[in-house]
């Protein structure tokens, strides 16, 4: 301790210069105390510890400092902090404000810390002064910022509050009353002196005396009073004995009112949490960046099949299916890298008794204040059931697409035996009446019957065109002598260009191409059916069939010079303007291995491309 007071002429100005150091040693903080100048005139020990600290030397004199001169000076050098702090300890000197406070950070680049300045006005000696302390705060900062940490989901807020300094005799007189009294209690310094007793702010029965010879010090005591205006506070007090002279006693009192609230509030919160976790008909684990798992729900704990120990020594990755767990740290990634607030995926966990669960998952990120990554939140829901269900569905509907084909296969096999016999059979019948018809007419004498057999004969006619009609309608009768491109170019020249005056080309294949019947006969039906499609809805002019073969496909194209149409509208609305034959033909062409593409757009005609592997031959 250092002063530039006087020596003392009497014994009460000693008690008084006594006094004052004890005061300022019993703050926790760097203390010191300035003249009506604003020069130093006492500090305490931490004050001088703190210099040396920062590299001051240990002989510096810091007695008679002008320490607002010291402010100005650090002011000028781009110290904000120190010209508010000349600012506001001038104001305090002047009178214009009782006191004044003021928190700033100071940092080096490896640690940081944070401390709090408070100037307050005291007459001493006749004269004003001002008792000036900086306090380190950091731990509070932190606890505030660890606080904020770990409550951004619930926004809790603490205080820092002002501690309130008492000095009392053994039966708890007041011989010091801190000037910011009021800060706390509502009181001014005057009506706290008319209380006489401390027990008028802190009650009865705050520590055992006993207890406070033994041990010298008695902390954070807590304690709940009213102030002025009867609002509640809670209090923590620490209760000290000093050597100043028999029987003296220093109370520091704190305000935890806002933090006790805090603290029961961030217990009803974490209560509803955990109520919350526990319960949810939904697994919840906790993830750390590495894939630890750090907390989980039961209902997690079931749907994987593993104990809460077993599965917090473990990491996600360690249970995960390997063919879903790149795309599973492909989105944690993005999470990471802020490229999404979430994902959602179905993927696979191994249980513990070697089964594979389908989950449902949905995972976010929460970062801590500083906008580090701190933990994955991650949602399981159990779709194993849902997924053998659809499993039997789509093995269920494998069958019946199977069958369909089987179907179609059947159908166009039987379409080509009519077909055959209509041709070969019935057709050669008519023909042959026909021709005995003929004979007959010209060997009758008869005008009545050979008016009769004119009828007959027309009669045949007409039966052999339909049959004729009938045949190509069911499919070619020469598909399978002539083979594919044969018999689509005189369906083309027959059906099309003959029947409905369309001009037609037919480009063939420039090598030998080998298709079996069944291929053969859905490829001539569908591109039936294209070509009826132009004839019925193109409005064409021209159609052109080209068949070609490229590598290990036939590939047949049907180009029409038509009016066009939306592929996409016609495949959301496949009955619009008579064109589900389209779905048919892809299905045809699906079950063959093949596919059917078209090319087209209103008013620039349309190309349907039909490609079939020549596997199927």
């Amino acid at each position: 301790m250092e002063t530039t007071e006087s020596k003392p002429t009497d014994k009460a100005s000693k008690e008084s210069t006594e006094l004052l150091r004890a005061i300022l040693d019993s703050y926790p903080g760097n203390g010191a105390i300035l003249d009506h100048r604003g020069h130093i005139s006492l500090v305490n020990q931490n004050w001088i510890d703190f210099g040396r600290t920062n590299g001051l030397d240990e002989h510096w004199q810091w007695i008679g400092l002008d320490y607002l001169k010291f402010c100005r000076d650090a002011a000028k050098f781009g110290s904000e902090v120190a010209g508010e702090a000349c600012n506001g300890i001038t104001a305090v000197l002047d009178g214009q404000a009782p006191y004044f406070e003021h928190e700033y950070p100071c940092h080096s680049p490896r640690e940081r810390h944070w401390f709090q300045m408070r100037a307050s006005a005291v007459t001493y000696a006749g004269r004003r002064r001002v008792i000036v302390i900086h306090q380190n705060i950091t731990h509070q900062k932190q606890a505030e910022e660890a606080l904020r940490e770990s409550e951004e989901l619930h926004r809790l807020t603490l205080s820092y509050i002002s501690d309130a300094v008492f000095i009392t005799d053994a039966a708890g007189v007041f011989t010091f009353i801190c000037p910011n009294v009021d800060f706390i209690f509502g009181y001014s310094h005057s009506e706290v002196q008319t209380f006489g007793n401390i027990a008028a702010l802190l009650g009865d029965g705050l520590f055992d005396p006993n207890t406070l010879e033994t041990l010298g010090e008695i902390p954070n005591i807590e304690r709940r009073v009213w102030d002025k205006a009867g609002r509640e506070h809670d209090l923590l007090v620490t209760v000290k004995r000093i050597a100043l002279k028999a029987g003296t006693i220093l109370y520091t009192c704190r305000d935890i009112t806002e933090r006790k609230r805090a603290e029961q509030k961030g217990r009803e919160i974490e209560a509803r949490f955990r109520a919350t976790f526990e319960q949810a008909a939904v697994g919840i684990a906790h993830v750390a960046p590495d894939g630890r798992f750090l907390r989980l729900n039961q209902r997690f704990c079931n749907i994987v099949g593993g104990s809460y120990d077993d599965l917090v020594a473990r990491t996600f990755q360690d249970i995960t299916h390997p063919d879903d767990l790149a795309a599973d740290l492909a989105h944690m990634r993005q999470l990471l890298a802020g490229e999404a607030e979430t994902f959602t995926m179905e993927k696979r966990y191994f249980r513990k008794d070697g089964e594979i669960v389908w989950a449902n998952l949905t995972v976010s990120l929460l970062r801590q204040a500083t906008g580090e990554p701190d933990y994955f939140i991650s949602v399981v829901e159990d779709i194993t059931q849902r997924k053998q269900v659809e499993a039997q569905l789509q093995a269920y509907q494998s069958k019946l697409k199977l069958l369909a084909a089987e179907l179609t296969l059947a159908e166009e096999r039987e379409r080509r035996r009519i077909a055959a016999e209509l041709h070969d059979e019935v057709g050669q019948m008519l023909t042959s009446a026909g021709i005995q018809t003929a004979l007959a007419i010209k060997t009758t004498s008869e005008t009545k019957v050979a008016s009769i057999l004119h009828d007959v004969a027309h009669t045949i006619t007409q039966a052999i065109e339909e049959i004729h009609d009938m045949v190509f309608d069911l499919s070619s009768p020469l598909l399978d002598d002539i083979g594919l491109a044969a018999a689509l170019a005189e369906w083309l020249v027959e059906q099309v260009e003959k029947k409905h005056g369309l001009q037609t080309e037919f480009i063939g294949p420039d090598q030998k191409m080998v298709l079996n019947e069944d291929v053969q006969a859905i490829l001539f039906r569908n591109v039936r059916e294209l070509l009826t499609n132009v004839i019925k809805h193109a409005q064409a002019s021209k159609v052109t069939v080209r068949v070609e073969k490229a590598d290990d496909k036939a590939i047949v194209v049907v180009e029409d010079d038509g009016r066009g149409f939306d592929p996409l509208a016609v495949s959301t609305a496949p009955d619009r303007e008579g064109r589900f034959g389209l779905f048919n033909i892809r299905e045809r062409m699906a079950d063959l291995g093949g596919m059917l593409e078209i090319i087209s757009e209103p008013g620039h005609g349309c190309i349907a491309i039909l490609t079939v592997p020549l596997s199927n031959r």
